[in-house]
């Protein structure tokens, strides 16, 4: 995400997932006794997913409105996450007490992380909360 243009940052992403999913199967494979090649080949269809998700990320960390709101997009799926085990945790506390702070957690960290400005943080902050409330309307 640090790259000088999306495609490179999504290259290197991409080369990088290739690489190394490549190499946890070749370690595999001797300790397995066998390849299973249709488990590396889907593997190998998700790490071509890399290549968008890693431009996605780039496009991100702009100081602009479409860069707070592809942030957002992420954001508030851990967000409707964290609610649904917010639900699942009442019914049985203490389990996914653990899960729903990863979710509030790990949306808070990236917000921070990729956001510095602090305007930007609060219109990324309120598409995160529209998205999020919207889907959990929708789904729960």
């Amino acid at each position: 995400m640090n790259q000088t243009r999306w495609w490179e940052a999504g290259l290197k992403t991409l080369v990088f997932f290739l690489v190394s999913q490549t190499v946890v199967f070749l370690v595999e494979w001797p300790l397995a006794g066998e390849f299973y090649f249709a488990y590396w080949y889907r593997w190998m269809e998700v790490a071509l997913l890399t290549f968008p998700g890693g431009a996605l990320v780039w496009f991100s960390r702009k100081e602009n409105v479409l860069g707070d709101l592809i942030l957002a997009v992420p954001l508030g799926l851990l967000g409707i996450l964290g609610v649904s085990y917010i639900l699942v945790m009442l019914q049985n506390p203490p389990f996914h007490l653990l899960t729903v702070l990863f979710c509030f957690l790990q949306a808070g960290f990236w917000l921070y992380a990729l956001k510095t400005k602090p305007r930007d943080r609060w219109i990324t902050l309120a598409f995160t909360v529209i998205l999020a409330a919207a889907g959990c309307i929708l789904i729960l």
